[in-house]
């Protein structure tokens, strides 16, 4: 009954939806000159972040393809959508491998890579695991799967480790041009990170709800250093603070499946896992003493 409610309520916009889809095609992988949801930071180009958003959306598109009845739009975007998050991860990722770029040609940068989290939010973490939803018998895989999830693993893995390594006192920064963190994207990033690095992220959140005065309620934009405080810009009592509910929202997903799908992030460090784990802490070491040297870090 929830499949056939769930059809017919993809049918009934789908050439919006597939509009829609036509214009990540052409424009997420190598993301124009643009202001992002975080546009008080400024315009970029070639976001990592933001083009991650638009393919995982474009992925998305296929299994609704799929549930719509449309197998052949379900391949087509599929094929679209594994092309580009393999370009992605090529372009995107540090010459070291070891984190995302800010964009794909700022080198020496780092972000914050919050969209991952729809990935598994989506359960496209799940893909090829065979948990959480099943198509129904009269629905076939889009292909069959070579790999297990959408983003690779390795992604969650080595993004998990350097926010261990770049997080500062009050938090998580938001990326490498700046010290203030936005605590809803924040949320998001520890979601689907390690057991270790969720736990010091929230006590440097929790730190930051301790130590700091303000009379205002529970803001997401702040400082991470010094004394805490708003960036020139005040934001407080906002609607996107619902976001520090994402580790919550992803203990239900996916039938329940969800936080299983990510267990990988908190197994027995292997001996690639060790050289990822010293490559990040030199690449951090790097980054701090040319970016911000008078932080004790």
């Amino acid at each position: 009954h929830g499949e056939k409610q769930a059809r017919r309520w993809v049918q009934r916009s789908y050439r919006l939806w597939k509009q829609w889809t036509g214009y990540l095609v052409e424009y997420s992988l190598e993301p124009a000159n643009q202001l992002s949801t975080d546009d008080f930071a400024g315009w970029l180009a070639l976001q990592t972040n933001l083009a991650l958003k638009g393919i995982i959306g474009i992925n998305a598109m296929s299994h609704m393809a799929q549930v719509a009845g449309e197998s052949e739009d379900a391949s087509y975007f599929k094929d679209i959508a594994d092309e580009y998050i393999s370009k992605w991860e090529e372009f995107g990722m540090s010459r070291d491998k070891t984190h995302a770029k800010l964009a794909y040609d700022w080198y020496g940068s780092w972000t914050t890579l919050y969209n991952l989290y729809a990935d598994a939010q989506l359960c496209f973490h799940l893909e090829g695991s065979g948990k959480g939803k099943t198509p129904s018998s009269g629905q076939k895989p889009l292909k069959p799967h070579q790999k297990e999830g959408f983003v690779p693993k390795h992604i969650y893995k080595k993004q998990s480790t350097w926010y261990h390594y770049v997080r500062q006192k009050y938090g998580l920064p938001l990326d490498s041009r700046h010290l203030y963190t936005k605590t809803d994207w924040e949320f998001f990033a520890m979601a689907v990170a390690n057991e270790d690095t969720r736990s010091e992220i929230l006590e440097s959140v929790a730190k930051w709800v301790n130590e700091t005065v303000t009379d205002r309620p529970l803001t997401d934009l702040h400082e991470t250093e010094g004394e805490g405080n708003y960036p020139g810009v005040t934001f407080f009592a906002r609607p996107v603070v619902g976001g520090h509910f994402a580790f919550l929202a992803l203990q239900r997903a996916c039938g329940g499946h969800a936080r299983e799908g990510l267990s990988f992030l908190d197994e027995d460090d292997t001996a690639a896992d060790d050289d990822d784990d010293a490559a990040a802490a030199r690449a951090a070491t790097e980054f701090r003493s040319h970016s911000f040297p008078w932080i004790r870090w």
